[in-house]
């Protein structure tokens, strides 16, 4: 059973987290947004359990069994999940392209059902919408293998019940008061597939052991904001493309993000050594250095979490995960509770030390700027840090807004690949030119082709874009 955002096991949820932070004699709020609800019901092939794909349509599909997605037209398709579960999308997206019927996924690995969102479009576009056109469901391996051998070629049907409607999802904000002006914002998202623990009750249960832990120590210098976001799964009502991190959007939008020092993203976070990723160096430095926890710093990121929400706003952020160690489980009924219980007490314990004295404004750039001047042409950079050398943090915030976003080399339908995030992505489609390379370099969310493959030819636009973008950045430092 899911736990999606307006659904009623949402509700449950964000009251008894709200009771929980209110309970420890914090001021908590809930925002609460509109939201796209994803709901099923059974689903069978013949007479094999299966879960629907989301957020695919219901209904009953019948039609020929084939396992060549090139010859699946007016076929029911039938493909693995692969090693790297987001694969998902990309079979998906070609079936559909190839006029299937329906498409039937089998994991991986055994013993397990699987739920990824896929959309039939290739895109990640926040402003491209994506309802996905055709029903698709997962079954277990072990069911996958006999219907292969005797189905393929043959007639089978699919049976599934789904309805997508309007409802309400929630944010849950704990304030922890501070001695100065400025908030530092630590989130985690309540919404899950099936009842994934470590993606992410495990982060919610670090929120609320951040605020017990609170109630033991002194006032920290800056407010602590604990939010939970709904609808990261899934759930924004216009279907884009880009399909998660809504609820974060919804509260990013919402609030003064000038007020907001700095953010830290809680999302799947259940082990060490605990996977940090940034969009601002320093500041990762400066908070994880301290860490009494084997960590791994992974570089600019990460897109896939409710992290871009915020650096878009113009907010530092740091996002704390264990994503590529749960791809076995991610989004299985098999991520369930048991050997995690102490975890959250220990990282929330170690997160609120660090925080309590943390002065982001105090940060400097000496990474920021050392990555900026590895990416960028001489003269553009000489530029930024003639500006930026007394103003580091400032400069922090305006690559947050301005440059930094999650890129994507080469074409959407390759299997096995993931976004980029880079402070200066526009070096990528310069190198690119510059090799002579075929492959794209699109800024996925916008859709901007910034390197077209077409070769040096395209260096004078890439490079006068670049001076637009440091033009921009050099007024934001300014402001």
């Amino acid at each position: 059973m899911d736990t999606l955002a307006g659904s009623e096991r949402e509700k449950i949820d964000v009251e008894r987290i709200k009771g929980a932070f209110e309970e420890m004699g914090l001021e908590t709020r809930r925002h609460d947004i509109d939201v796209a609800l994803w709901e099923h019901g059974e689903c069978y092939v013949d007479d094999i359990k299966c879960v629907p794909i989301p957020p695919t349509p219901g209904g009953f599909v019948e039609g020929v069994l084939t396992s060549d997605i090139g010859s699946c037209s007016d076929r029911v398709l039938i493909a693995p999940t692969t090693s790297f579960p987001d694969n998902i999308w990309n079979i998906y997206n070609e079936a559909v392209e190839r006029g299937a019927r329906a498409v039937i996924f089998y994991d991986h690995y055994p013993s397990r059902y699987r739920k990824i969102v896929v959309s039939g479009v290739w895109s990640y576009g926040l402003r491209v919408r994506s309802p996905a056109p055709i029903p698709s469901v997962h079954i277990r391996l072990e069911d996958a293998v006999p219907l292969i051998r005797r189905g393929i070629g043959k007639k089978v049907s699919i049976s599934v019940a789904t309805r997508i409607r309007m409802s309400r999802g929630s944010n849950v904000e704990a304030i922890i008061p501070g001695r100065s002006e400025g908030s530092i914002l630590v989130s985690a998202h309540h919404d899950r597939w099936f009842d994934s623990y470590r993606d992410n009750t495990v982060g919610v249960e670090t929120l609320l052991q951040i605020a017990l832990h609170s109630r033991k120590l002194r006032t920290p210098r800056h407010e602590i904001r604990l939010v939970s976001f709904t609808a990261e799964e899934i759930g924004d009502p216009g279907m884009p493309a880009w399909y998660w991190g809504y609820g974060s959007r919804s509260y990013a939008a919402s609030i003064d993000a000038n007020n907001i020092l700095i953010g830290l993203v809680i999302d799947t976070a259940h082990k060490t050594p605990l996977r940090i990723s940034y969009t601002s160096p320093d500041h990762a430095y400066k908070v994880f250095g301290r860490l009494a926890l084997d960590i791994e710093l992974e570089g600019y990121g990460h897109p896939y979490t409710d992290a871009p929400s915020l650096w878009m706003r113009g907010i530092p952020t740091i996002t704390i995960h264990n994503l590529q160690d749960l791809y076995p489980i991610y989004h299985t009924d098999l991520d369930v509770r048991e050997g995690y219980r102490g975890f959250p007490s220990i990282l929330g314990k170690e997160i609120l030390g660090i925080l309590l004295d943390l002065d982001p404004k105090g940060v400097g750039a000496e990474y920021l700027l050392k990555d900026l001047k590895a990416r960028m042409p001489y003269e553009l950079f000489r530029r930024i840090e003639e500006r930026a050398s007394n103003k580091p943090y400032e400069l922090a915030r305006c690559v947050n807004m301005v440059t930094l976003r999650p890129l994507f080399i080469g074409s959407y339908r390759e299997l096995y690949k993931d976004m980029l995030t880079d402070p200066f992505p526009r070096w990528y489609a310069l190198a690119s030119a510059s090799k002579g390379s075929k492959e794209q370099v699109v800024i996925p969310g916008d859709e901007r082709i910034i390197y077209g493959g077409g070769g040096a030819e395209e260096k004078g636009k890439i490079l006068s874009e670049a001076n637009a973008e440091v033009d921009e950045m050099l007024r934001c430092i300014s402001t």
